[in-house]
């Protein structure tokens, strides 16, 4: 037995390797880097692109107060016409008015009213204004815009961006201000309330859209995984090239990842669904009262799946990425880890939260900073119109609304066009950031969820040359195995004499 007085002399301690959570921050400045920027860029740019396309292509629904509040009702609409009929009268021809008296008028689209008054205004600005009166009633305008826009109905993608963006600066800001029920509520409204939302009111959109966003994020998140499982590796950092090559190979891996827990709640639910038919036939339904127990334990798997996926759903493209395994091998590891290690998640979510915020923090104060500066010093010297575009922006209000636009000839509007144009660009890569964010830290957290649960170095992951799915190099083929065996098996030849 070893002796209990025996001393034990400490030389140091590793704390990187004792505390490992901080590790995770790594991902803030790594989430800068050009590469995967320039991947998140791109990813946000098509996000937008077909959102904003199916908005065009679709009637706006959604309630302007927020998606959460479902869609504008029929009495809420009726409350609304007094304002949008003065309006129209105001500011639309005569000839473009409604038929009849306005009291008569059917009700009328606050987004299409919105479009007819901005028109009829120019109109009127470039012919019966004049100087003097010309301040007045721009105020006056811009304050009719101000009012139709906070009764117009929203498109699905404008609403969801709203409400996701608002959301991300509420979980910042609580980090920020150190305030949990703002973080929770925010992790709420965007995890809970808004996918309920959008199931009730926006299915069609939910559908569609849904399955575009999570195949463009499987790949180009694959992507940026695999980007940041190299260099956590500390075996190399992947170009851009390299990184979409490894995600545009294995990408039915990256995508069955994310959508297998998905479709197998999906068959679970249509288990259910339609047993429910036989409640419409006397008799029968007593038959599917009884058998309701079984439909509950139904329910309940779903529920599971559906559960531990949101909790693990940052831990599926990583296992792809790090260990190039399949679909079904990334979620058993990510529902394992899971189930073994809750609190270790919970304690590595709370350290990527901050890490978010720390990093939304820079992010946001640097281009605010530069909008700002830009905006006021390039307007300093000019009364052109056009610098109304160069709005004011705030660090969590990344989205201000212009209140009208007034432009007296077409070289000015499309003057003012290309600066907000520019803007949103900037703002485009705050949304980049978070995305390439996103990915670094669930990288790192899953490398670490795996070592508390299978004792693996996180610097060890799979690189070409080895079985996918494990670490043990590839076995030998047929032709190279047949070829050792001959140059095994062939006689030793004498050696030659130099002097023959």
């Amino acid at each position: 037995m070893p002796d209990p007085r025996k001393r034990i002399v400490i030389d140091g301690v590793d704390f990187s390797q004792v505390v490992r959570f901080p590790r995770i921050l790594r991902a803030v400045p790594a989430a800068l880097q050009p590469p995967r920027m320039l991947i998140a860029f791109f990813l946000v740019l098509l996000l937008l692109a077909v959102g904003r396309t199916w908005d065009g292509a679709t009637e706006a629904r959604a309630h302007p107060a927020g998606i959460t509040y479902g869609t504008l009702t029929v009495n809420e609409r009726s409350a609304a016409q007094p304002q949008l009929r003065t309006a129209v009268r105001r500011y639309v021809a005569t000839e473009d008015q409604p038929e009849g008296e306005p009291s008569d008028w059917a009700l009328l689209d606050a987004g299409e009213v919105l479009r007819m008054v901005q028109q009829g205004y120019r109109q009127q600005r470039d012919t019966d204004l004049g100087d003097i009166q010309l301040d007045r009633a721009d105020q006056r305008f811009r304050a009719t815009v101000a009012a139709i826009d906070e009764v117009r109905p929203r498109g699905s993608f404008e609403a969801v961006t709203r409400h996701v963006g608002g959301q991300t600066v509420r979980i910042v800001r609580g980090v920020l201000f150190l305030q949990p029920v703002e973080i929770f509520e925010g992790f709420k409204q965007t995890f809970v309330d808004l996918p309920r939302a959008l199931w009730h009111h926006h299915l069609l959109f939910t559908l569609f859209y849904g399955t575009f966003a999570l195949l463009v994020l499987a790949v180009g998140g694959g992507a940026l995984c695999r980007m940041a499982a190299c260099e956590i590796s500390g075996r190399q950092k992947l170009r851009v090239i390299e990184a979409w090559q490894f995600s545009l190979v294995h990408w039915p891996r990256l995508v069955l990842a994310i959508m297998l827990p998905l479709v197998l709640a999906a068959v679970l639910a249509a288990l259910i669904v339609l047993p429910g038919v036989i409640m419409n036939v006397p008799g029968l339904n007593i038959l599917g009262a009884v058998l309701y127990g079984l439909f509950l334990l139904i329910g309940l798997l779903i529920a599971f799946l559906l559960l531990v996926y949101a909790l693990g759903f940052g831990l599926l493209l990583p296992a792809v990425a790090c260990e190039n395994c399949d679909a079904a091998d990334a979620q058993q590891r990510a529902y394992a880890y899971v189930l073994q290690r809750p609190l270790h998640l919970v304690g590595y979510g709370i350290m990527a939260v901050i890490g978010l915020a720390l990093g939304y923090l820079v992010v946001s104060l640097f281009a605010v900073t530069m909008l700002n500066i830009t905006g006021g010093l390039f307007g300093t010297l000019t009364g052109s119109a056009a610098m109304s575009a160069a709005v004011e922006f705030d660090m969590f209000d990344l989205a201000p609304v212009v209140a009208g636009d007034i432009y007296p000839n077409w070289h000015t509007a499309t003057a003012a066009w290309f600066i907000g144009f520019w803007q949103s660009i900037v703002v485009a890569l705050i949304a980049a950031y978070v995305v390439s964010y996103f990915f670094s830290a669930a990288t790192h957290v899953y490398l670490l969820m795996r070592q508390a649960c299978d004792g693996q170095d996180p610097e060890e992951i799979w690189y070409p040359g080895l079985v996918p799915g494990t670490l043990a190099p590839m076995p030998p083929t047929r032709v190279e195995t047949a070829a050792t065996t001959s140059e095994r098996d062939q006689p030793d030849q004498p050696e030659k004499d130099d002097r023959q």
